[in-house]
């Protein structure tokens, strides 16, 4: 499978996955010292990346864009909530974007 293949075939996997997430359950799992469910949503991710890839560690050049399943900690609040994050492994491994899995629904940070 073509490496534009898997970054596809990832986020497709994601959009099957994010509909059954418990947005509000989730980000109060982030937020407390009961975080199995959080715990568990990430691993589900990861997983899937593991799945789809063949692997948890990506060289820098190998790929072009890449998503991976991130916990995300506010800078300010120190709100920590799970996202989504691109990165450009075809360069230096540039962050390019970021996805945020509140209780709102998912937010696209915008560039």
């Amino acid at each position: 499978m073509k490496k534009k293949d898997l970054q596809e075939t990832y986020i497709e996997r994601l959009n099957t996955l994010l509909p059954t997430v418990d947005l509000r359950k989730l980000d109060q799992s982030c937020n407390s010292t009961k975080d199995e469910y959080a715990k568990a949503m990430l691993k589900q991710m990861h997983d899937m990346f593991v799945e789809v890839y063949g692997t948890d560690y990506l060289e820098v050049g190998g790929y072009e864009f890449v998503e991976l399943p991130a916990v995300i900690q506010g800078r300010n609040t120190g709100h920590i909530g799970l996202g989504i994050v691109t990165l450009d492994l075809e360069s230096s491994g540039e962050h390019w974007g970021t996805f945020f899995l509140t209780p709102l629904g998912v937010i696209d940070q915008e560039k």
